[in-house]
C-alpha cells in the first residue's frame, strides 16, 4: 500500500475554502465589469474593493500549496517541486495567453479617455495621429477645445472619434481648424440627437478627409447636426462628409448649418441632411445670413419628411452667392423640399449665369433626382495652332537640290 497516496487520501477537503474562492473570483469579476462605466471614479464604481479578492487568492495559495505539500519536502527537491508546478499551471497560463493575444491583436482598439484641450486665449495647434476614442458610455465629448483661442487640429492617419448621448465627436468654445494631407482622416460621430463636429466660434476646414456625422435623435428629439457653427464655416480643401441625424419622433438633422454663413471655395463636399420619421426632413447646407460657394465640388441634399412633414432643402439661406468655377448638385428632399432656397424661395439660375467662371455647373434637381434647373458654362476651346511646315536642308541657305 502507498503510504503516501493513503496520507493525503486522509486529508480532509475543506469545502468552505472552494466557496470562498467562488466568491473572490465574481467579486474581481464585477469590480472589472463595472470599472469602465465608473469614469475613473472608484468612489462610483459598484464593489469599488473587488481588487483585494486578487490578496485573498494570494493568501488561499500559500495556504492550499502549504497544505499539500507538508509532508514532501524531505522527499522532494526544490527543483522537482518547481517542475510540478510548471506542468500543473503553465498549459492554462500558455493557453490564456495564446487567447488573450488574439483578441488582443484583432479588437477594436478604440479608447473611452477623453481629450481635453484647452486653448485659454491663445493659439494652439495638436496633432492627432490614428487616434480611436469611443466614449460612448462615459457622458463626455471625444474631444473638447476649452477657452476663447484659435485651435488648430493637424490630422495624422486615420483618425475616429465616437461621443455619448447629446454629446458631440468634437465640441468646441472657441475658434477650430482642421487640416490634414490627402491621406489623413477624421471621422467624427456624434451621440443620440449631438452634432459631429460643434463649434461656438468659427470652423475652419483646410484639408484632409472629414467626416462628421450627426447622432440619430430618440425620445421625440431631432437628430443632430453633422457640422453646426455659431459663427462662419469656411472649407477651403480637403474632402468633406457631413450627414445629419435622422430623426426618429422628431427632425432630421443638418448636414452643415452656421448660425452666420458658411463659404465654400475648393474641395470636396457632401453635405446631407437627415430624415425625419415623424418630423421635417434636415437641409444639407444653412447658412442663416449667407452661402458663398466659389469653387470645389459641392453636393447638398436635403432629407426626407416623414408622416406628411416637409423635406429639407437642398441649400437654405437669406443669400445664395453662387460665383467662379464651382460645381454643384443641389437636391430637394421629399415632399416640398427646395434645392436651392433664397428667402423661401426656388433660387432662379439665371440670374447667377454672369458669376460663374468657365467650366462651371450648377443643378438643381427635385427629390427623384430630376433635373429642375441647370446652368452649365463650357470651358472656352482654344484655337489651334497652325500647321508650319518646316522647310527642307537643302534650301535652307537659298541653294537649290538639283546640281
Amino acid at each position: 500500500m502507498n503510504t503516501q497516496n493513503s496520507y493525503l487520501a486522509s486529508k480532509p477537503h475543506y469545502e468552505i475554502l472552494d466557496g470562498l474562492r467562488g466568491v473572490a473570483a465574481v467579486m474581481v469579476v464585477i469590480f472589472h465589469l463595472f470599472e469602465a462605466h465608473a469614469g475613473g471614479n472608484h468612489l462610483e464604481q459598484i464593489i469599488n474593493h473587488g481588487y483585494l479578492a486578487v490578496d485573498f487568492f494570494f493568501m488561499l495559495s500559500g495556504f492550499v500549496i502549504g497544505y499539500a505539500y507538508d509532508d514532501r519536502w524531505n522527499r522532494m527537491s526544490t527543483v522537482t517541486f518547481f517542475k510540478r508546478r510548471i506542468i500543473r499551471l503553465h498549459p492554462m497560463v500558455i493557453v490564456g495567453s495564446i487567447v488573450g493575444a488574439v483578441f488582443f491583436f484583432f479588437q477594436d482598439t478604440a479608447s473611452s479617455n477623453t481629450v481635453t484641450i484647452d486653448a485659454g486665449k491663445d493659439k494652439v495647434e495638436v496633432t492627432l495621429k490614428d487616434v480611436n476614442i469611443d466614449t460612448s458610455s462615459r457622458n463626455n465629448a471625444a474631444v473638447s477645445v476649452t477657452g476663447s483661442g484659435n485651435t488648430t487640429i493637424k490630422l495624422n492617419g486615420d483618425n475616429a472619434l465616437k461621443s455619448d448621448i447629446y454629446r458631440s465627436g468634437i465640441s468646441s468654445s472657441g475658434s477650430l481648424t482642421i487640416s490634414g494631407g490627402e491621406n489623413d482622416s477624421l471621422t467624427a460621430q456624434g451621440g443620440s440627437g449631438a452634432n459631429g463636429i460643434s463649434s461656438s466660434g468659427s470652423l475652419t476646414i483646410s484639408g484632409g478627409t472629414v467626416t462628421a456625422k450627426g447622432g440619430s435623435g430618440e425620445d421625440g428629439e431631432d437628430g443632430g447636426d453633422g457640422i453646426r457653427s455659431f459663427d462662419p464655416v469656411a472649407i477651403s480643401g480637403g474632402t468633406v462628409t457631413a450627414k445629419g441625424g435622422s430623426g426618429e419622433d422628431g427632425s432630421g438633422g443638418r448636414g452643415i448649418i452656421s448660425t452666420k454663413s458658411v463659404t465654400i471655395s475648393g474641395g470636396t463636399v457632401n453635405a446631407n441632411g437627415g430624415s425625419g420619421k415623424n418630423g421635417n426632413g434636415g437641409n444639407g447646407i444653412i447658412g442663416s445670413g449667407r452661402v458663398a460657394i466659389s469653387g470645389g465640388t459641392v453636393n447638398a441634399a436635403g432629407g426626407d419628411g416623414g408622416n406628411g412633414k416637409d423635406g429639407g432643402d437642398g441649400i437654405y439661406s437669406s443669400d445664395i452667392d453662387l460665383s467662379g468655377s464651382l460645381e454643384l448638385t443641389a437636391k430637394a428632399g421629399s415632399p416640398n423640399g427646395k434645392a436651392l432656397s433664397q428667402r423661401g424661395n426656388e433660387l432662379d439660375l439665371n440670374t447667377i449665369k454672369d458669376k460663374l467662371g468657365p467650366g462651371a455647373k450648377v443643378t438643381a434637381t427635385d427629390a427623384d433626382g430630376k433635373v429642375i434647373d441647370q446652368v452649365p458654362i463650357p470651358r472656352p476651346v482654344e484655337p489651334e495652332k497652325p500647321v508650319i511646315p518646316e522647310e527642307s536642308s537643302s534650301s535652307s541657305d537659298g541653294g537649290s537640290s538639283t546640281p
